[in-house]
């Protein structure tokens, strides 16, 4: 295979082809291409695009697929076109004359104290892009093409969603009303376990509604499908025993994976979360997992993570799979200091020739953002081995980067380990903090950093970021046999979980959630090894098998999206930060942070008791709050005791509060005060606002009652907090004393 550009004389072995396309990380190929417009990352991709437009057409769709290219779309690039302010609408006209396209309604703008610009998503021929970069309105030209691979008994137990979807101590719950939206590889929704979708689009196929096909499934469905099921499915082929968090929410689903490449693109992951900001919907998830030039939390996809949860939609991201990859480096070092030898040992299990370069980050901060002053230099090159620098360039957060790249050459079964030496070459300031990043390749760092591992969009400040606990460690397999996972230690943080802080420093994850061993949905037609495969009745090798087990941080990811739709469903009026702050308030760490688990494992039951202002009490409610003028409803549960079943209840309510209360007989005091709201409660009038406010318990002691609030009464209610309480007598004995009172309950009208 060769080309104007590059020659690659005849190889062997399944890596060949890999190699030749990434030969043009490599500088003895660098010199070959023509000059790029535009420097830095961009270039790159730029120089990758053109290379593969001149192979022969046969050739081009495989490398597109390996280089998470879009196929026919080589002489063009999606960049985020960084500017303070929208483009008029004339403006993008003038430049959709030089063939440059803005997506249409797409403007990322700029968030205060965190992103100090805004960006345009634009499609442009890469004969514009130097223009475009000189344009004076364009302050930065950011490649938007960068891909990533989907990476991949339910976890309901552990996160006490039974206890909420079988009503203990809180009203059941199934996130009915709240909407969701996913972007990920594609979403079977043929399966009877899933919901239809309320909105679902292929965003790969264009730039607008206009042009997205409605087709959501693809041709990998696979990692969508499983993220979808373990939040949304309703359990219909297992009876319910693998059902979601979440299966009443209403779901807007978003294909963001290329069906050539098979790589989640930018781009499509922006188009969906501007789409989210656009139908105000409530939560996002996103199990998707990338690096980027400087993992601070700088990067287009991360701004559209923040402008989305400034917008009131709460983004839960995965973690990502990179603690126990040997993939990342760090060191500290003074100006003038170098590193002992930094070892990359590779070896070629492949039983042929491997030649893939191998591409290195290499990114720090320091107080001088702008003197790339960290080297990492090789000290052991043999024959034709090459390391070249690649690019160096500056984040809008002062993190400073370089990449890098290694050719090489191994023969069947041949090992190598390179030796390297860091070194920060500044004569004065402050130590930088340096992280290595193998971006490329097969081998392995030593010594490895498992800390600092997080991917993007996990790394977006105001992203929910999520990382994977083991929830079990074993599971049955389609024919009754036990598999175990590998690696897996029960109740501890998953080994492949990412690890924080963010390279400026940012505390990250945020919380934890089952990503061992889950059992969810299975794509039609996609391959499952059997020992993956999960009967659907438990009636071992016989009939279907419609669920199968992945690991990941993926899988933990919904599993929160899905607590956080059942605190929504019972508090709507809460804000994002509201949900989010519950969360943390109730995870199973909360007072002892860190850059593991974060603030732990999360509690659905403590999360909706604190949402609603319900416990483990005789009295609580569905909600806290009403809107007056919408109308609506709080239910209240009676949990009096089966010792009192039987007896009579009174569900009294004051609008003066509960204290000092109302003194009972046998010592006892109604915590609530007596007014006109008190007195018509008494009365236990049949009807509205007060439904079954009296009446007798049943067998186990327990009773329900319903504050109705008619739609269209203004705000003459805002404001107005009521209080109730209930108490238990014995209606056929006067001489009886009241036999129970219960705790006081709020219900405010917003």
């Amino acid at each position: 295979m060769s080309s104007p550009l590059i020659d690659c004389p005849a190889r062997s072995g399944p890596a060949f082809s890999l190699a030749c396309s990434l030969a043009l990380l490599t500088g003895s190929v660098a010199a070959q291409v023509a000059a790029t417009p535009v420097p830095g990352p961009l270039a790159r991709h730029v120089q990758l695009e053109q290379w593969v437009a001149s192979l022969p057409e046969s050739e081009q769709v495989a490398m597109c697929a390996e280089l998470a290219l879009h196929p026919g779309h080589l002489d063009r690039v999606m960049v985020a076109f960084y500017t303070p302010a929208r483009l008029s609408a004339a403006d993008q006209e003038n430049f959709s004359t030089r063939g440059i396209q803005m997506v249409p309604d797409l403007f990322i703008p700029p968030i205060p104290g965190r992103h100090a610009l805004g960006y345009h998503l634009a499609d442009v021929p890469h004969s514009e892009l130097a223009q475009l970069a000189n344009d004076p309105r364009c302050h930065r030209l950011v490649c938007a093409e960068d891909g990533a691979r989907p990476t991949n008994d339910t976890s309901t137990a552990l996160l006490k969603v039974d206890q909420v979807q079988n009503g203990e101590c809180v009203f059941p719950r199934s996130g009915l009303g709240v909407s969701i939206g996913l972007a990920d590889s594609g979403f079977d929704t043929s399966l009877l376990d899933l919901p239809e979708p309320i909105e679902g689009f292929d965003l790969t196929t264009g730039t607008s509604i206009s042009d997205w096909s409605l087709d959501v499934v693809g041709p990998d469905p696979g990692h969508g499908t499983h993220v979808l099921g373990v939040v949304a499915s309703d359990g219909f082929y297992s009876s319910g025993r693998y059902a979601g968090a979440a299966f009443d929410a209403d779901y807007f689903l978003y294909k963001t994976v290329d069906d050539t490449s098979g790589f989640h693109h930018v781009s499509s992951v922006i188009q969906a979360l501007n789409r989210a900001v656009d139908l105000e919907l409530r939560i996002f998830n996103l199990s998707i997992g990338l690096g980027s030039p400087f993992l601070d939390g700088s990067s287009p996809l991360c701004q559209a993570v923040d402008h989305a949860r400034t917008e009131g939609v709460l983004v839960v991201a995965a973690a990502g799979n990179e603690q126990s990859t040997l993939r990342h480096a760090s060191f500290t070092l003074a100006p003038g200091e170098s590193t002992e030898i930094l070892r990359y040992g590779i070896k070629n299990l492949f039983g042929t020739n491997y030649d893939v370069p191998q591409s290195f980050r290499v990114i720090w901060r320091d107080d001088n953002p702008t003197d790339e002053n960290i080297e990492l230099e090789p000290t052991n090159l043999e024959g034709d081995e090459l390391w070249t620098q690649n690019f160096y360039a500056t984040s809008p957060r002062d993190t400073e980067a370089k990449n890098y790249s290694l050719d090489l050459f191994l023969g069947p079964d041949d090992a190598r380990i390179f030796e390297f030496v860091l070194s920060n070459t500044a004569t004065e300031g402050e130590p930088a903090e340096i992280h290595i990043i193998r971006a490329v390749g097969l081998g392995i760092l030593d010594p490895a950093d498992p800390s600092s591992t997080l991917l993007e969009p996990g790394l977006a400040d105001l992203a929910v970021t999520v990382g994977a606990w083991t929830s079990k460690t074993n599971w049955i397999d389609q024919a009754g046999n036990t598999q175990t996972a590998v690696n897996a230690t029960f109740d501890e943080l998953a080994v492949f979980s990412g690890l924080g802080p963010r390279v400026d420093g940012l505390p990250k994850p945020t919380l934890v959630a089952p990503g061992v061993a889950i059992v969810s949905t299975t794509a039609t037609g996609v391959s499952i090894a059997p020992t993956f495969q999960v009967d659907d009745d438990e009636n071992f090798g016989e009939g279907p098998s419609n669920y199968s087990v992945r690991n990941g941080t993926s899988f933990a990811t919904p599993a929160v999206v899905g607590a956080a739709a059942l605190i929504l469903e019972a508090a709507p009026h809460l804000s994002a930060d509201e949900v989010e702050s519950i969360l943390i308030s109730t995870a199973s760490q909360t007072d002892d942070p860190d850059n593991s688990a974060g603030f732990g494992l999360v509690d659905a039951q403590a999360a909706l008791q604190m949402a609603t202002g319900a416990g483990c009490l005789p009295l609580y409610p569905s909600a806290p709050a009403i809107q007056s003028e919408l109308g609506g409803e709080v239910q209240f549960a009676l949990e009096a005791g089966e010792e009192q079943a039987g007896y009579y209840y009174f569900l009294l309510g004051s609008t003066g509060g509960s204290e000092p209360g109302f003194a009972l007989n046998n010592g006892l005091t109604l915590p609530l005060n007596q007014d006109a709201y008190f007195q018509y409660s008494l009365l236990c009038v049949p009807g509205a606002p007060l439904v079954g406010g009296c009446g007798f318990l049943d067998n186990e002691g327990r009773a329900q009652a319903t504050l109705q609030w008619p739609e269209g009464l203004g705000t003459v209610m805002a404001g107005t907090v009521l209080q109730h309480a209930f108490c238990v007598i014995d209606i056929f004995d006067a001489s009886v004393p009241v036999r129970m009172v219960s705790n006081a309950v709020a219900t405010e009208f917003l």
